[in-house]
């Protein structure tokens, strides 16, 4: 196709390489003489399926990003019948290609894969997946003493489809476990980590992690262990570098580290003594599967059950009842991934603090992000929703979308209802939302409804909710609903009250962390795997205090202000001797760091917690500024 002019913009100028999906071809922008890299889809490409559709939604969410360690396309189009992408042009070898003729250097392995994550990161924080990368889509140049990679093709794996039950022997290495087609999960950041892990191991070791013949063999080897450490094949390799290419390559995702950023805290200290713990910056991931809240096993424990109760088609309500900030949502999205990965059908509200002025606010609201959700849904669960859906609703479906005009898209098209007296109104509506609700749930598949700021609910939404519940004990709906402060006169508390105790009603009161739990979780941060907890107690337990009489007890707090206190040199450990130790630097941000001569403050003596220190780090008064503190800290 050289020569073609794609829609009398794009001059295909070479051919730069070919894949499954279609040919890339170096391109001239006849608008403004650009040289650009433009990937022509083969026939098997459908832009305007379903994969294609979301393919095209990530593409445009990633309109006007720009980080010098990935390749975004910048549009899709099609010309004449033939679709295309187009993407900027990095002149660099793929680097299945640069191994080829000449191996990296251990310095150049570290660079590299900061740079990667650090583009990982950027992603991720868009709430996208690359899902693609492979050496074949890692472009590397090298001049001189410098290394610049970047990571090209993301998303691309959307266009598969189906077609990812038939992984190439060399793509399917870089597919993370959980990616099996039976499965049915779907991939996320931890997903791309395992990806860069095995990137890691290839570099550093001279050979894949699992060289299976086939995916088959690939998937029966993971299943039998983990693989040998990459210091068994190159005994250049630090073990702290190793542990942490290990733990990318993690069966499970919440084994894995939660987020890129985590990673690159962790490779700024790549060439310090492996006594130094991995994973002292790690924040929880936020949708991580079967993740731990500290303090809060009990309230996990609760909600589990409600939804293997819905499973079973029993609905009930359960209740997360305690003081503002200590961490009912964060409790929630711990399980939502596992919820989710069940086959769970999870969607959420929140009402505003001010609340809402219009009725049945609540679940319009559900039924918003039901539409929010559709896209992301596959084929057969969108088929049955949408048949249990018009089922349900039959000749109503014109009351719902009057007030919700998007639900047009799911519901046949039908007349304007004929009015009816107020006194009926206001029933049927109550009938028809509760009609609407109860048809997305099904046996093996519940649907999950979380409900923020449940106390300031209006009162038809309460009596929306009064209605789904007594209808529970045949449909398969866990509601989960978070309580602040309950207000005595307001609706919701009124009905509970004359609800009083019921079978399908639960609730969990949550109380602040206590100080052993919290000193408890901080001495297993400083001496996770050492046996060494007795020689963190003491400033675990001064740890612990300091930051529970400064923001409470919520147990998000605890995760996001522990790692400011480590990196500001306010928690360290003494020397071998019994010295002083120094607080733990890492190299400069987006440099390979290098062994230090020094004592590290991971070798020996116990630790101490300097409260003084502490206070003069100015730390935000807020969960949301130390969140944003702790980003602003990370590396670019």
């Amino acid at each position: 196709m050289e020569g073609t002019i794609l829609n009398r913009r794009y001059e295909l100028k070479s051919l730069l390489g070919r894949s499954d999906l279609g040919a890339l071809y170096l391109a001239n922008d006849i608008a403004n003489g650009e040289l650009l890299a433009v990937k022509v889809f083969s026939g098997v490409v459908d832009l305007r399926g379903e994969d294609g559709t979301r393919y095209r939604n990530a593409v445009r969410r990633v309109e006007g990003f720009h980080h010098p360690h990935l390749l975004t396309p910048t549009a899709v189009d099609s010309s004449g019948g033939t679709a295309y992408q187009v993407a900027p042009y990095f002149p660099a070898q793929p680097l299945d290609a640069l191994l080829e003729s000449a191996p990296l250097k251990l310095t150049e392995i570290v660079t590299l894969l900061q740079q990667i994550a650090s583009g990982l990161q950027a992603l991720h924080g868009l709430g996208l997946v690359h899902g693609n990368l492979k050496p074949s889509n890692l472009l590397v140049s090298r001049e001189e003493d410098r290394i610049h990679g970047v990571a090209a093709d993301p998303f691309l794996t959307l266009l598969r489809g189906a077609a990812t039950a038939h992984l190439e022997p060399a793509e399917a290495p870089f597919r993370a476990p959980e990616e099996v087609p039976w499965l049915d999960r779907p991939a996320d950041a931890r997903s791309d980590l395992y990806a860069l892990g095995t990137l890691a191991y290839r570099l550093l070791a001279g050979r894949l992690p699992y060289p299976a013949a086939d995916p088959a063999a690939l998937i029966r080897e993971r299943f039998a262990g983990p693989p040998p450490s990459p210091r068994d094949w190159n005994h250049v390799v630090p073990e702290r570098l190793a542990a942490i290419v290990l733990r990318l390559l993690a069966r499970q995702p919440q084994e894995r580290y939660p987020s890129a950023a985590a990673l690159l805290a962790d490779l700024r200290d790549w060439a310090k003594p492996r006594t130094v713990p991995l994973g002292r910056f790690d924040t929880p991931h936020p949708t991580a599967p079967g993740d731990r809240v500290s303090g809060r096993e009990s309230a996990q424990e609760a909600v589990r059950s409600a939804l293997a109760r819905a499973a079973m088609g029993e609905g009930s309500l359960l209740l997360l009842a305690g003081e503002a900030g200590l961490g009912k949502r964060s409790l929630f999205e711990s399980l939502a991934f596992s919820m989710e990965a069940s086959g769970a059908l999870v969607l959420r509200a929140e009402v505003p603090a001010a609340g809402w002025s219009a009725p049945f606010q609540i679940p319009l609201a559900l039924l918003s992000a039901l539409l929010q959700r559709w896209e992301y849904l596959s084929s057969d669960r969108r088929r049955d929703l949408l048949y249990s859906l018009n089922s349900r609703v039959g000749d109503n479906g014109a009351l719902l979308t009057g007030l919700l005009p998007d639900l047009s898209t799911l519901l046949p098209k039908q007349e304007p209802p004929a009015p009816i007296p107020a006194d009926r109104a206001r029933p049927r509506m109550l009938a028809v939302l509760t009609d609407a609700i109860c048809a997305l749930a099904g046996r093996e598949r519940p649907l999950v409804l979380w409900i923020g700021g449940l106390q300031r609910a209006d009162g038809d939404s309460v009596a929306w909710l009064r209605t789904l519940f007594h209808r529970l004990g045949d449909h398969g709906v866990a509601i989960l609903g978070a309580l602040d402060v309950m207000e005595p006169e307001r609706p919701l508390a009124l009905w509970l009250e004359r609800l009083g105790r019921h079978p399908a009603l639960h609730w969990v009161n949550l109380a602040p962390l206590a100080p052993a739990e919290a000193a408890a979780w901080v001495a297993r941060r400083l001496a996770p795997a050492e046996g060494g907890a007795r020689q963190a107690v003491q400033a675990a337990q001064s740890t612990a205090d300091w930051i529970l009489r400064r923001w409470g007890g919520n147990p998000l707090v605890l995760e996001q202000a522990f790692p400011h206190l480590l990196e500001g040199g306010v928690l360290i450990r003494g020397g071998p001797n019994g010295e002083a130790g120094v607080p733990d630097r890492g190299a400069p941000d987006g440099e390979a760091g290098v062994p230090e001569s020094s004592a590290e403050p991971g070798e020996g003596g116990e630790w101490r917690f300097d409260p003084a220190a502490a206070d003069a780090l100015g730390l935000p008064d807020t969960l949301g500024g130390l969140i944003e503190a702790r980003l602003a800290a990370l590396p670019e």
